[in-house]
């Protein structure tokens, strides 16, 4: 969390980023206490099967609280490692279930100095309501 504080300082968007901690299996308590977000970024996130739905259900919750407060159609981005195939399907699943579709970021798109063949980096919307 200090490193992503760290990163917003040198970026000079104090006023427009925050970096936060959420504990996904308190998400909504966490949630309810910041300013809704347009924009969440997420990296190395999913490497536990039980840690899937509470972060799936935190996601979900986040966007949903974007566009009731304001309007807005907010989007993940996530930078993920794969570690278990099944770890993924279940992701997947559970975020299509929330009515998230993913979307792969081309490594193109990618920053030259991130590019890495062990990562993939996803654009998440909600695309329905689930």
């Amino acid at each position: 969390l200090a490193s992503i504080q760290n990163n917003i300082a040198l970026n000079h968007v104090e006023d427009k980023a925050r970096g936060v901690e959420v504990d996904w299996f308190k998400a909504q308590l966490h949630l309810d206490r910041l300013p809704p977000a347009d924009i969440i970024l997420a990296a190395d996130v999913v490497w536990v099967e039980e840690l899937i739905e509470p972060f799936v259900d935190a996601l979900s919750y986040a966007f949903k609280m974007a566009q009731r407060n304001t309007g807005t159609h907010p989007h993940a981005y996530l930078c993920h490692k794969t570690r278990s195939h099944h770890a993924d399907s279940l992701l997947l699943e559970g975020l299509a279930r929330k009515g998230l579709s993913v979307e792969l970021v081309g490594v193109e798109e990618h920053d030259p100095i991130w590019r890495s063949s062990e990562l993939t980096l996803w654009r998440v919307v909600r695309t329905s309501s689930p």
